[in-house]
């Protein structure tokens, strides 16, 4: 379908002298098992996640993917999971319950951010292997496509304008289901952004999108496999 990309090195294989990536054999590479994002001497660029567990049941949790105000403008935010096992193992996204929020303060760990609205959406992408979903934010309708998707499982999310740089800003996933393995998953964020301004990226992927970091969620669930 039109809205696929080819994004299967999105989050791995990056341009930049500062970059470093583990070598991986192929087999493993095929598979989907890849480093996270890596900049200079730094073995990972953590960005901030928060995590409401229990919201509506043992397994389910709100999501705050945190982004500390990048200093190039956003048309678009790609998420790419890394390890490719939060859907195989039971993960799951709800599009119409994304949100993306300006905020002032981004909190820590063990706290909300602090956030003064929301911006508006255009639309939210899923692809996985169990295939793509595309959610209209504008109509509020959704349209499925079961062929499977042959790349790393990514989230992609456009605002209806593009997000100025400096701006705090907090992915917000609300009744996500959590996956049933209790282990850590790991994400990897690109910014597309205008191609005028993108040698400012520090990191830029190979399909031209600024790498920002990763997210680690550490799942526990009361039941595990």
């Amino acid at each position: 379908m039109f809205w696929k990309r080819s994004l299967s090195l999105l989050g791995t294989t990056l341009v930049a002298s500062t970059l470093m990536v583990a070598s991986l054999p192929r087999s493993t590479n095929a598979q989907g098992i890849l480093p996270p994002f890596r900049f200079g001497g730094q073995p990972i660029r953590e960005l901030p996640l928060g995590m409401d567990r229990g919201y509506k049941s043992a397994r389910s949790a709100r999501y705050y993917f945190k982004i500390p105000a990048p200093e190039i403008p956003m048309s678009r935010f790609i998420i790419t999971e890394v390890t490719d096992n939060f859907v195989q193992k039971g993960g799951r996204w709800k599009l119409n319950e994304l949100e993306l929020r300006q905020c002032s303060k981004l909190g820590n760990a063990l706290s909300r951010p602090t956030c003064e609205g929301t911006i508006p959406l255009q639309q939210v992408t899923f692809c996985s292997s169990n295939g793509c979903e595309v959610y209209d934010a504008v109509n509020g309708t959704s349209t499925l496509d079961p062929e499977p998707y042959d790349g790393l499982p990514y989230l992609e999310v456009t605002p209806v304008e593009m997000v100025p740089a400096g701006t705090n800003l907090s992915i917000v996933l609300s009744d996500v289901i959590n996956p049933r393995s209790s282990v850590s998953y790991q994400f990897n964020l690109a910014i597309e952004t205008p191609p005028g301004v993108r040698n400012r990226c520090q990191v830029i992927t190979t399909v031209g999108n600024c790498a920002l970091g990763t997210w680690i969620a550490t799942i526990s669930n009361s039941r595990n496999e």
